[in-house]
Parts: C-alpha cells; structure tokens; sequence
C-alpha cells in the first residue's frame, strides 16, 4: 500500500470520533452507506495499556496491516485503543495554529507518513481558533479540521481513500501526540477489501424517502423538559440552525431547515429519546435555553433536518465523545430522517450515544456470513430487540448493550461509558432493595426506576381479603422487560409474573384474609440472548405498578396518552387502562368531547390539516382524577395516506386471492398496498411488486423488471412499487411528480405507496390496472404468488390485471368506506332507461365482493319495500357495475331504491 504523509494535530487527553447513520435513497435498489465517527483515544496510556483481544500474538502493529475482524487492544470498558503513538514536536502544530487561509504546511506524523495541507478556513471568535484545511494531491473527503480552546487543542485527520485515519491531542506537557486508527475506527464506514478504502454499507430504514411535508413552525414546536434541574443536557433542535465554522463540511455554513415533523411527533420523539436515557441524570428538552445554561462540556445539542450536507446520503452524524468536549466545533451532531417519529428517534438516540463515546454495535464475520457493520437485531413482536448502537428501526425494543449477542463485534461497555461522572452519572437508586427497605403503598399507583440490572425494588402495600390483580407496566416507549413478584410478610412467594412476550406483567392472585403483601419489581432479559433474546444488561427505566383498587379514593390521573393519525377525519386517542376507574373523560382542546369505559376512543369528528389537543380524566364512584397530560396531533390533509406498513383502513381491500390489493383514491393520489415481503429473510422468500398503469398491451411482451422470469402487459416506462425480500430495501420506479412508501419488516404487514395519477399519467384516468406479484427473489425468480390470479406461465397478462375505475375508489370522507358504498355521496343509481318491453333498467355502481339487493314499491311516502330479487346479488372479482331489469307490471308506476344488506 501506497505511504502517506499526515499532518499531527492536538488534542486533549480525550479524543474524539466521529459516526454517521445511513438510510441511502428510494428509487435505487442497492443500499447505502456513509456513517462517519471520529473517535477519541479514550484516554489510553501512552504505553497503550489495556486489555488484550483474543490471539495477541497475531495482533497487528499498525493499522495498515489489520484486518476488521483481527484481535485489538482495548481499555478495561472495551474500547478499542490506537495501534501506534508517538511524539510530535510543537512547531508543526503551532504553525497550523497561525496558518491563514491558502496557507500550507507539511506535519509528519510517523516516520515516512506526512502530509502537505493546505488551509481552507479559519475562524477566530469567543470560541477559540478553528482550523480547516485540506491535503494536497489526495481526495477531496480526506480532510483535517483542528480546533484550539486556550491551552487545549483537538484535530482529526482523515483519510477514507485508504482506511486511515490520524488524531492529534495535547500530551499534557507543552508538546502533542498523534495517534493511528482505521478510518473505520473513526468514522463509521465498511473497508473495501479490494482498494482498503472504505465503502458505505449501513442499512437505511424500510421506506425512508423525500417527504413533502412542511418544516414545522417554531411556535408549533412544545415545550419539553425531561428531567428538571439536571446539569447535563441533551437538546433536541427542530426549530432549525445556520451552523458555520464547524468541522462538518469542513466549516462550511449549513442552513438547516426545521423538521417536517408535527407537535405529537415531536412529543413521540422526545419521549423515545427521553426512554434511553431515563436512567441516567441528564435533561432531555426541547429548550435552547436549557441548553445555553448549561456547562459547555455538559451538554450536546442534536439537530434534526432535512439537510444532510454535513454527511450527504447519512441518516445521521455525530463526533464520538464530543459530550464532555470544550470545543463548540464538535458540539453539534445530526439527524437527517425528519418524517417518521421511530426513525427520527433511532437516530437521535444513535448518535447521542456517539457524543458520549460509544461504538457501533455490529456482528463479525463467521463462515459464510458476512461482518455487519450495525446490527439489527433479532426476535419480533414487543420483545423483538436490537442495540441502539445498531440500527433499531426493525424492532420495537431497542436498548444500550456490551456486546452479549451472538458474533458481536463490539463488547463496550455502553453503561458505564455513559455513566462517568463527566458525563451523565446514573440516577440514585429510588426504593429499597429488600423487605425491609420497602416502599409504602399510597394511592392506587406508585412509580420507580430499574437504574441497573441488578436492581430490585420493594414496595409493601396492605390488602382485603379476595382476588387481586397487581398491573407492572413500563413507561410509554419504555426499554425495560418487567416481572413482578408478591410475597407474603414472611417472605413467601405468592406469585410470580413474567409474560415471555411482553414487556409489562400481571400478577393475578386471591387472599384468604387481610395482609400485608410486599411486590418485588425486577427488570429482566428473555431467552437466549446468542439467538432471539436479550440479557437484563440495559432492561432499565421508568416502570408504573397499579391495581391496589381505589383505596376510597379518586383515580390518579391517566398515563400513556397516545394519539394515532387515522385519516384527516378519525385520530385514535388512547392510554394505560387505570384499574381504579369506572369511566374515562375525554377532552379535545379543553372541552369534553366524550365519556367512554374503554381506555381507547376514536375521534371521527376532526378535520383535515387541523391540530388537535387531548387529554383524559379518570372517574369512579369517589370522584375524578386530575388531567393527564396532552397530546397534541396534527391530522392528515384532505389526499394524505398514513405510511406506517399497516393497510389504512380494512375497507379499501379489493382482491385476497394469492395476494391482496388495497386501493383507494383522494383527490389525485392513489393508494395502494400488498402483502410485505418483510426484512432481512423474515418473509417467505419472494420480493413483492405492485404494477400500476392506464393502459395495457396488447399482451405480455415488456420484461420483468428486476431481472425476474417472464413478461409483462405494461409499457416499461409504466410505474411500480417493489420490496426485496433479502433487505430492507423498497422503492417506487418510474414515477413523476410526488410518491411516499412504506414497507413493513414482517410479513404480517404491508408494502403500500402513493402517486399522483395526474402528475404520473398527465391526467386523472377513468380507471388504473393494477396487479400484486410475488416473484421468487433471485434474479431470474419466477412468479410465486399473484393476484388477480394467473395461468401458471410466469408472464402477466392482461386478463392479470385489476381493473379499478378511479370514481368506484373514492374516499372523499377519509373514513375507510368508498363513495359508492355511501348514499350520502356517491351510492346511487346512475342510469335508468327502457327496453323494448317497456320494463324498467337500473344500472348503479358497486364494489367487488359486496352484496346489493333492489327493491320496490308502488307509492313513494308509503307501503312496504318489496325485495324484487330472490336473493342478494354479489358483485364479482372484478366486477364494477350491476345491472337489473324489472321483468313486472311493464308500464305501470313503481319506485325503487337499491340497499346494501
């Protein structure tokens, strides 16, 4: 390999990494990756001291000679440790310092190892001095930046042309050591086996693509304050930032626009992020003041955007251990996914892990499988687990990790990185850990914190004789797995609860008598964590215990308030069932909008576009509790479709048969969906496709896309939504104008999209073809399911298509039922006329599968309707419109009307 010449550049004793999370783009089938770090040396000696990895004699003395997966020298927390250091005399550096820009310099490194730089920005400010600079004759992205602050100074040189990266820091003595990584140990990236460059290979979630929703307003944005007081702070930015003079993009100004994310996103957000750090004591807020208050080296400050010019194509970036920095060159790291309040949070939590230090959590290489750079978990369901170092778009529980699944590359202990006392120390622990140290009952609910796993909370509460049910529940979005013991005052177990499958836990018990009975809460791990478990490592968090009945007393306020955007007509409003209470009130904007028994309500009553505020009161026979908190939404407008892998509305299911067809029209957008091909093999082996156009061949003569078997009966230059099976990858292709997608990562849900149809066909068309295909998934695969169905001759036909007059699909209330189906719209007889005979002919629209009877009368205010058929009339498979005549009384006077039975 070719030698370079790198340029030293100071540091403080703690250094600094930097890391990106990648989503890639829609519309290319192959994914992408970019995720960059800069790390830190954590702290090592300069004799490199530290645990050794496994075969040290084998151990690589310098980076250009490793290999990803070879043994490395860590810290006592498993952080890996530079392979070489050296001295490095003060004047190059100082040099650099004073360097104007289009100055160069040349700084020597290692022996033969120099680079010649050339300053291509400098900022002087209350800041310090900040120093970009690039290196001649080598590519554009290897960079340095520097940065001093009075006597201390931090610089990174990378090189990811050829896996190589440099990082300069203070020695404490007037003089500086560089220290030697892999680019991949800075920046997060997968090295190319063929050049040792580095290659992006970060997965990116299922269906993240360019929105056209708005940047939200700053006034729209709340209020949010996690933890009060605390003197760390983590402040999630929506509002926007003009960032200039920074080491992302090489000090270039960045004008980041606000999220296009709503206020009950926002909400969603900052209560997952809030979930993951819960533990320790750190403020998670939406407050720039908070954050402008707080000590330089205690705070991060996070912006969430649309503008990836900090790490194009990334779903987010940050520089590792920049927290506890006092440089402001680094303070800021990014999040790139705006639009979906999971992906957005992933990503925030991701790269907040990085500001503190962490690594990438992902698995080595083993036989035929390939090293995965971020693991995305394992399992499915509530349970289903993934490390937040990882990716954890795929997976509901996502928690902080060292390393315990199977082929980990990475054993850090994420904890105890995050928990040193210049970061965010763990919380105290709040209720005793033995019966004795119990915490007394008051209420019908108490709460506490699991701080670490071997964490056991005790709570003694008195009770009447009879049956009982104790409720252990987490907090909304919460990361801690629960069980829930009752023993007797002697220490007796009565009962113990631990679903496998759940999160929260039940125990259901009966007593002979009044006792006093003591609940021990414990947060656990499941299974086999080396397959489709997890340990109690980071099962940690804010748990609620309830069920002590109402104790004579009024329901405590409701918890676990939740909005779900139906449509721009219907939000669901639900919340945690309060054992206490007989009924629930629930407010809209501040006026009682309903009274229900049930802890779920569906508002069919909002308007499109509008923002609406809920909150829920507890009552029972002593009275009504408190408020809960509000959540705010802001519904859908008038032609948006949800994006979210479940099929909007069960209604606008048209064809079941080998594969399903949703479909359904606003305005000028379609909506459709299938069956989901699922992620990463966990579907049944085929890539699915929905085929859309206005017209159709003459018979099948286009080619499959994606290189499968056959032929189709649609021009090529036609649209389709396609998911891969093997991946997490979907994408629209061959589309004008605006689309959205989403594709869910298990089978059990859907891969649903939406085109204009104006903007696509430059018109709005009497009807759209549309055919659902599963295609076995490497190339050359044939069909394996299909609908409408098939002749068996992997080609599609025209007969193979579904015809779907745009008028019959029309759901113009937002409420899951079509136009047609709705006298109030669009359910009515739309041709009548006479035969020969004089008999009477009805022609009215219908959906296929529906049943239709016609009836009639002879006077209109009065009589009784008459079914005028034997039996209800089906609609076909592909059936749009019915027929009737009148065979009697030709001629004479007679009303009908037709009913959906």
């Amino acid at each position: 390999m070719k030698k370079v010449a790198v340029i030293v550049l100071a540091i403080t004793t703690a250094a600094v990494t930097l890391g990106f999370l990648l989503p890639g783009e829609t519309g290319v089938r192959k994914n992408r990756d970019t995720e960059s770090r800069s790390e830190a040396a954590n702290q090592a000696s300069a004799s490199g001291s530290g645990t050794v990895g496994k075969n040290p004699a084998s151990f690589a003395p310098t980076a250009a000679e490793y290999q990803l997966d070879g043994p490395r020298k860590r810290n006592d927390l498993g952080q890996p440790l530079p392979f070489r250091q050296r001295a490095l005399p003060a004047s190059g550096i100082n040099l650099l310092q004073r360097a104007n820009r289009g100055n160069f310099a040349t700084l020597e490194l290692f022996p033969g190892v120099s680079f010649r730089v050339r300053v291509t920005g400098r900022w002087d400010d209350k800041d310090g001095i900040r120093v970009a600079a690039s290196l001649e004759g080598r590519p554009e992205k290897d960079r340095l930046f520097a940065s001093w602050n009075k006597d201390s100074m931090r610089a990174l040189l990378e090189l990811p042309s050829e896996n190589l990266a440099y990082e300069l820091i203070n020695d404490g003595k007037g003089g500086y050591l560089v220290r030697e990584w892999l680019f991949t140990d800075v920046v997060c990236a997968t090295p190319s086996p063929e050049t040792r460059g580095a290659d992006a290979g970060i997965p990116r979630p299922a269906g993240a693509q360019a929105s056209n929703g708005a940047p939200i307003a700053a006034a729209a944005i709340p209020v949010l304050i996690s933890r009060p007081g605390a003197i760390a702070v983590i402040y999630l930015d929506f509002d926007g930032e003009v960032v200039s003079g920074t080491a992302w993009s090489g000090g270039a100004t960045i004008n980041a626009p606000a999220a296009r994310l709503n206020a009950s996103q926002i909400t969603e957000v900052h209560e997952r992020v809030s979930r993951d750090f819960e533990i320790f004591n750190v403020n998670v807020t939406t407050d720039r003041a908070i954050h402008d208050a707080a000590p330089l080296n205690r705070r991060t400050h996070c912006v969430i955007t649309s503008n990836d010019q900090a790490a194009p194509g990334a779903g987010g970036v940050a520089y590792l251990n920049s927290f506890a920095e006092n440089f402001t060159s680094r303070k800021i790291c990014w999040a790139f996914l705006d639009t979906n309040a999971k992906d957005t949070a992933d990503v925030v939590s991701h790269e907040l892990g990085h500001t503190l230090d962490l690594d990438h959590d992902g698995r080595n290489a083993s036989g035929s499988l390939p090293r995965d750079e971020y693991y995305s978990g394992q399992g499915s369901g509530a349970t289903g687990w993934a490390p937040i170092m990882g990716v954890g778009y795929y997976r509901q529980l996502t928690q902080w990790s060292k390393g315990e699944y199977a082929r980990a590359n990475n054993t850090q202990d994420d904890l105890a990185i995050m928990a040193q006392a210049t970061k965010i120390p763990l919380l105290i622990d709040d209720h005793g850990g033995n019966r004795g140290a119990a915490s007394n009952v008051s209420g019908d609910r108490v709460q506490g914190y699991s701080e670490t796993s071997a964490d056991s909370d005790f709570f003694r509460v008195d009770l009447p004789a009879g049956a009982h049910s104790i409720f252990l529940q987490p907090a909304g979005y919460g990361n801690n797995d629960l069980e829930l013991q009752v023993q007797d005052a002697a220490g007796a177990v009565i009962t113990t609860a631990n679903p496998t499958e759940e999160l929260a836990a039940t125990a259901t018990f009966s007593l002979a008598s009044p006792q006093t009975v003591y609940l021990r809460v414990d947060s656990i791990g499941k299974g086999d964590p080396l397959t489709t478990g997890y340990t109690d490592y980071a099962s940690l968090g804010l748990y609620y215990l309830y069920g002590f009945g109402n104790q004579e007393l009024p329901p405590s306020a409701p918890i676990g308030i939740t909005t779900q955007r139906i449509s721009g007509t219907q939000t669901k409003v639900f919340w945690t069932p309060n054992p206490s209470a007989s009924s629930y009130r629930v407010f809209r904007n501040g006026v009682l909008l309903a009274t229900t028994s049930a802890p779920e309500f569906l508002d069919t009553s909002t308007q499109p576009a509008a923002e609406y505020s809920y909150a829920i009161t507890a009552v029972n026979f002593h009275g009504e509790s408190p408020a809960s908190s509000t959540s705010s939404v802001t519904t859908p407008a008038f032609d948006e479709f949800i994006m979210d892998g479940e099929p909007d509305f069960t209604g606008y299911l048209l064809s079941n048969p080998g594969m399903t067809i949703y479909a359904a029209v606003r305005g000028t957008k379609l909506y459709v969906a299938t069956w989901s091909p699922g992620n990463s093999f966990s579907g049944f082996g085929s890539d699915h496709h929905i085929f859309i156009s206005d017209s159709l061949l003459g018979s099948a003569i286009t080619p499959a896309p994606w290189g499968k078997l056959g032929l189709i009966s649609a021009a090529a230059n036609k649209p389709y939504l396609a998911g891969e099976y093997e991946s997490n990858y979907a994408g629209w292709f061959n589309t004008t104008g605006p689309t959205a997608l989403f594709k869910s990562p298990v089978n059990s849900g859907v891969m649903e999209g939406v085109i204009d149809l104006v903007a696509q066909f430059g018109s709005l068309p009497e009807c759209v073809y549309v055919a659902a295909v599963a295609y076995n998934s490497p190339d050359g695969g044939g069909i394996n399911s299909q609908t409408p169905a098939g002749n068996g001759n992997n080609n599609l036909e025209p007969a193979e298509f579904f015809r779907i007059p745009v008028r019959s699909t029309r759901d113009a209330a937002q409420n899951g039922i079509y136009d047609v189906l709705d006298s109030a719209r669009s359910f009515a007889v739309t041709n009548v006329s006479f035969n020969a005979s004089d008999q009477t002919i009805l022609r009215w629209p219908v959906v296929p599968g529906k049943n239709y009877m016609v009836q009639g009368r002879g006077v209109l205010s009065s009589g009784t309707w008459t079914n005028l058929l034997n039996t209800n009339w089906g609609a076909g498979p592909t059936q749009w419109d019915m027929e009737f005549t009148d065979v009697t009384a030709p001629g004479s006077a007679k009303y009908y009307r037709v009913t959906q039975p």
